[in-house]
């Protein structure tokens, strides 16, 4: 099967003049297509448009889903990105997708060297499995600055978890990892 992408963008456009679950789909086809031809921005916005109809909560999670995906994908503005990932933790706390929201965000913050944010993404998240990418910020930081956990602990209400990270990440600067990936399996959040 050879797919014809531009033409099905053409006719499912004409279906989303109604606020109504067909533009919805629509909208989400419209998104895929787009990413099929490698235009992650058409697609950004077809999901985007897909996630402010209503008329169906499954596909508008779905929606909202690819349109934080494609705002990353598209190398959208850092800010744009994170509020797509905010939007959707926001709207979806229960979400099946939210592990994966959470780990993208994580990683827009490293590439931002913003480390108290990926720091916060991850104790968002609240799962004691999320050591590993605290483990992956520990080695980003020891090839900064091991004060920054410092700084972070001063900063939140997580003082004492933070000091522990801020530990394991002084631990680490010291080539120690596997201490410090023990240490790291003791800390319980909250």
């Amino acid at each position: 099967i050879i797919a014809n992408y531009p033409d099905a963008i053409t006719s499912l456009g004409k279906v989303t003049t109604e606020k109504d679950s067909l533009a919805q789909n629509a909208y989400i086809f419209i998104g895929h297509a787009n990413l099929q031809q490698h235009q992650a921005d058409k697609a950004r916005m077809a999901f985007q448009n897909a996630s402010l109809i209503n008329a169906d909560t499954r596909l508008k999670e779905e929606a909202l889903y690819n349109y934080a995906l494609a705002t990353y994908e598209s190398k959208a503005p850092f800010g744009e990105t994170i509020k797509a990932f905010d939007r959707f933790i926001n709207e979806y706390p229960n979400s099946t997708h939210l592990n994966s929201i959470y780990e993208l965000m994580v990683n827009v913050f490293l590439t931002d060297k913003n480390y108290l944010g990926a720091v916060e993404a991850i104790v968002g998240q609240g799962n004691v499995f999320e050591i590993l990418l605290l483990e992956s910020i520990l080695i980003q930081v020891e090839a900064v600055n091991v004060s920054c956990f410092q700084e972070i602990a001063e900063a939140t209400s997580h003082a004492v978890w933070y000091q522990a990270l801020f530990v394991n990440c002084v631990i680490l600067s010291q080539g120690c990892k596997a201490v410090a990936h023990a240490a790291a399996q003791d800390i319980t959040l909250f």
